[in-house]
């Protein structure tokens, strides 16, 4: 039998799920994630908008260390306003526009200073 969380055989589990031994010893020992040490250095959230379907983005202020950053996800030609594109990204995305697809865009920065995601 695996265990739910690490996907590793559990100890003290015979085949079909019989207990060998006294009840409760076929519990996983393996580490879970709950158990992992945070990450320390790691940007802080202050506010989160999830997608809008009006302005076509989702947005997320972070803090990381004094800096503070936004991060802008959504409609190519909306994000594109945001920040100052390659050309070749706009055509590009226009081509593809063009086509019928949906092209998404990411771009990260202060706020007069952002600019898109490779």
């Amino acid at each position: 039998m695996l265990c739910r969380v690490s996907m590793k055989p559990m100890s003290g589990l015979r085949r079909f799920g019989q207990r060998r031994g006294r009840p409760g010893s076929g519990r996983c020992r393996h580490p879970h994630p709950g158990r992992v040490k945070p990450v320390t250095g790691a940007p802080k959230l202050i506010n989160f908008e999830p997608f809008d379907p009006a302005s076509k983005m989702a947005k997320a202020s972070v803090s990381i260390g004094s800096a503070k950053q936004t991060i802008v996800k959504g409609a190519f030609t909306v994000v594109s306003k945001l920040s100052l594109p390659a050309p070749d990204a706009v055509d590009a995305a226009r081509a593809l526009e063009a086509k019928g697809y949906r092209v998404l865009a990411v771009a990260a920065g202060e706020s007069g200073a952002m600019r898109l995601m490779d």
